[in-house]
């Protein structure tokens, strides 16, 4: 998610940015909307191009240029955990003020130290310490309670003034109930598989939304609209990562697919991806 942040006056006149090209410059200050608030961010190169070169036909090519240039200055350093490649921005505490910073879901570098940890924990607890006095719960002493000689009694009394329990509640009732918090409703197939699906398909083809979107339609019309199976097989494409995504993914829908008799005029899954420009990119 991206995530509005700040460029200090004096960063165009530092020298180790100044030995960077104009492409790695823009490239260090657009990494830092991608990156969460402990500056992290995923580094495949064809997702990065995509979603921040949108526009650029060229950018997937030259994109990993401009991030080894960050890396020789140590603006950014890369690593790779159980199989995906991710960055991390150099001395982030330095470049962004954070005042309530959420805990990063990304795995840190493994050669990070305390030190490289330690104020970002510490601007965490700060945050959670700057809250009002009054936005936080009190606490409410309760009446001392006389000493029973018997101990059923002692519970008894105590189960009185806690209320009724779950079971007398009635059907229907559950710990959300109790507690006042409401239940988010599931994610719809069809609004999951038009937003994580579409971010699969653009990380692995590193092509524009729009291209993408496409493909996903027609990914859909061959699975007979269902969403669950492309998301499956999207999944599992992730998870693989071919050198030919949309071949893949293409072979993946076949083996699903009920035989058909073949339709006039119809084209294939992977002659749409053929015909928006999906596969020579992948084979690179």
């Amino acid at each position: 998610m991206a995530r509005i942040r700040t460029i200090k006056p004096e960063f165009p006149q530092s020298e180790s940015i100044g030995t960077l090209s104009r492409d790695a410059r823009l490239l260090f200050i657009q990494l830092w909307t991608l990156a969460d608030d402990a500056g992290r961010a995923r580094a495949a190169a064809r997702m990065l191009a995509s979603l921040l070169y949108p526009y650029d036909d060229d950018a997937p090519a030259l994109i990993e240029s401009w991030l080894r240039e960050l890396e020789k200055v140590e603006c950014i350093r890369r690593y790779e955990v159980d199989g995906t490649r991710y960055l991390e921005i150099c001395n982030w505490q330095k470049h962004q003020k954070i005042d309530r910073p959420s805990a990063s879901k990304l795995p840190a570098h493994p050669e990070a130290s305390r030190a490289d940890i330690e104020p970002a924990r510490q601007q965490i607890e700060a945050s959670r310490d700057s809250i009002e006095p009054a936005a936080r719960p009190r606490a409410v002493a309760l009446p001392a309670r006389e000493r029973s000689s018997n101990p059923r009694e002692s519970s008894r009394a105590l189960a009185a003034d806690l209320g009724p329990g779950t079971k007398d509640q009635g059907p229907g009732y559950s710990e959300a109930h109790a507690s006042g918090v409401a239940q988010a409703p599931p994610l719809d197939p069809r609004m999951k598989l038009f937003r994580e699906g579409l971010e699969t398909v653009q990380m692995l083809t590193g092509k524009p939304a729009d291209k993408c979107r496409t493909f996903l339609g027609r990914l859909l019309k061959d699975l007979d609209d269902d969403c669950v199976t492309a998301m499956r097989i999207l999944e599992d494409a992730r998870t693989t990562n071919p050198a030919d995504p949309v071949s893949w993914i293409a072979g993946a829908v076949a083996r699903r697919r009920k035989p058909a008799p073949a339709r006039s005029g119809e084209k294939s899954l992977a002659y749409i991806g053929k015909s928006l420009g999906l596969i020579p990119e992948m084979a690179l």
